[in-house]
């Protein structure tokens, strides 16, 4: 995504150049597909054109978050966006698709140390670029194929919460959400190819998927996902997913990288008594090893107290333990005498490491009552419809960080309430993920490993496992932020509506570079905010 300053261009000339440039880009696109046979027959649609302002404030938040500056306790965020979609038809079956969105904005938060954030900045990115080819009837196609940047959403009732195959990640474990800025956003923007069918009328959606990972680290890595969506009458909507995350890793050495700061050792009886005699090779030819007139070993064998330590019971152990045998085997360069037995010892001993590649699964559902009890035409469509989704966020459990799957279980639930069409809609969704670790990608975007946060903000946690003495933290435990909620109301009236929403949800801020913060704002169960937006849409 590019970025440009913005902050004084005239409103008419910036509008004029935008259109001109999406209905030029989607006429190079469309010009690139000549049906076989036929000249190629373009047909621009009308340009789509939105702008917003929004304004809110948020409160309660934790000054020490690092990677998005510092933070104050309370903090208000002026934005004003300007959105341009500019769609071009090839014949009856091909069209392609060019969006550009533009932003003004001051950088969060505001602060007394960083002066550059208290002026306006601003920024433009694509919000799609696509084309999409239809099989069948044109006006009910059985297939469509989309390829490109394209928006996506398979839960048509979720406002903010949910989304959790295409807006999650397994290691570290973190979800998102529409964010403080964007009411009514919860869908992901993906870049791949998107194969959707569709039978009985509609009854019966499936959607295949194959994306590439573009906006967080590990990059390039291809994702294989199958979407189906069943609808039973008018009131009842069922559906459910899986993604192959990851599955396809073109560096698998940030995909899955082997350092022991994501490596445990299985330590086994055999393994304990390959060391033994190791250990009893070692001192029976260097008898002073264990004392401190062979200062270079004398540490190898020795705690962090002094004492001898020259065995491990069997179990599991971090491999960036502080035990000093676990250092010495996990970086089997630090000792390079007696290199064959080392050798030996270290061939059959099993270092595992943390791999991102795993399976996501996805189930949701959402009842519409009014059917039943003869309300469609005092309510609106939304009132009344009650609706829910629950996922797995990666199978795969490691002894390190990710021991269980229920911490990787999100769960959402929404409601609208009945509004006798006096608003389109007002929504009430909660969120309960019991994840012990803070919902952060700065370990992996700085470090490029796949581990959390740690609860200082700044640095990876450092566990424990089986070592009590030497293994680190204990009861790393961070669930403050467990439980989310947020209340969201949107009123139309013509081209123009007026949308608010309050809660405390995964909000990343935007920094000066006009890119969302690694980490969330809302880390603890007291922090809070509150969003108001106008809105034009022509």
């Amino acid at each position: 995504m590019e970025r440009a300053n913005l902050g004084n261009h005239d409103a008419k000339n910036l509008l004029a150049r935008i259109g001109t440039a999406l209905a030029s880009a989607a006429t190079v696109l469309a010009l690139g597909y000549s049906p076989a046979g036929a000249e190629a027959k373009i047909e621009l649609r009308p340009l789509q054109v939105g702008a917003n302002l929004y304004f809110g404030q948020i409160f309660n938040v934790d000054t020490a978050i690092a990677d998005v500056g510092n933070f104050n306790p309370t903090v208000t965020v002026p934005m004003t966006s300007l959105w341009m979609i500019q769609q071009a038809d090839v014949g009856e079956r091909l069209d392609f698709t060019m969006g550009l969105v533009g932003s003004l904005f001051y950088p969060f938060p505001e602060d007394n140390i960083a002066g550059y954030k208290s002026y306006r900045t601003g920024g433009f990115g694509i919000l799609q670029a696509n084309g999409t080819y239809k099989f069948g009837d044109v006006a009910e196609p059985w297939l469509k194929i989309t390829v490109g940047q394209q928006g996506y959403k398979y839960n048509p009732y979720a406002k903010n919460f949910g989304e959790y195959l295409f807006r999650s990640e397994a290691y570290p474990t973190i979800i998102r959400s529409g964010d403080w800025g964007a009411i009514d956003n919860a869908a992901a923007g993906i870049w791949g190819a998107a194969f959707k069918t569709r039978s009985k009328g509609g009854m019966i959606t499936n959607d295949l998927f194959v994306t590439m990972s573009d906006t967080r680290v590990p990059l390039y890595d291809l994702s294989f996902t199958d979407v189906v969506n069943f609808k039973l009458g008018k009131v009842l909507q069922v559906g459910g997913g899986v993604m192959l995350n990851r599955y396809v890793q073109f560096d698998p050495e940030k995909s899955s990288p082997r350092k022991i700061e994501t490596g445990w050792i299985n330590w086994t009886a055999a393994d304990e008594a390959r060391l033994r005699a190791y250990v009893d090779k070692f001192i029976g030819e260097r008898p002073n090893a264990l004392t401190r007139n062979d200062t270079a070993e004398y540490s190898r064998f020795r705690d962090p107290n002094g004492n001898i330590d020259t065995s491990l019971a069997p179990g599991t152990y971090w491999a960036n333990s502080k035990r000093n045998l676990i250092v010495l085997l996990a970086q089997p360069d630090a000792v390079p005498y007696a290199a064959a037995e080392k050798k030996a010892l270290l061939d059959n001993l099993d270092i595992n490491f943390i791999d991102s590649k795993t399976i996501y699964a996805m189930g949701r559902f959402s009842i519409d009552p009014k059917p039943l009890i003869g309300l469609e035409e005092a309510l609106g469509p939304q009132d009344l419809v009650l609706y829910g989704e629950a996922a797995v966020i990666g199978f795969n459990n490691f002894p390190i960080y990710y021991k269980s799957v229920s911490e990787r279980m999100p769960m959402m639930l929404g409601f609208n309430l009945p509004t006798f069409k006096y608003l389109d809609f007002l929504t009430v969704e909660a969120e309960y993920l019991h994840n012990p670790h803070i919902n952060s990608d700065y370990i992996p975007s700085l470090f490029r490993n796949p581990q959390p946060k740690s609860l200082d903000h700044t640095q990876p946690e450092t566990p424990g496992i089986a070592d009590s003495a030497f293994d680190g933290e204990k009861g790393i435990d961070w669930t403050k932020d467990d439980f989310k909620w947020s209340v969201t109301a949107l009123k139309s009236f013509g081209v123009w509506n007026l949308s608010g929403q309050v809660g405390r949800d995964h909000f990343r801020p935007l920094d000066p570079y006009f890119r969302p913060s690694l980490t969330e704002a809302a880390t603890t169960d007291k922090t809070w905010y509150y969003t108001v937006r106008l809105m034009v849409n022509l």
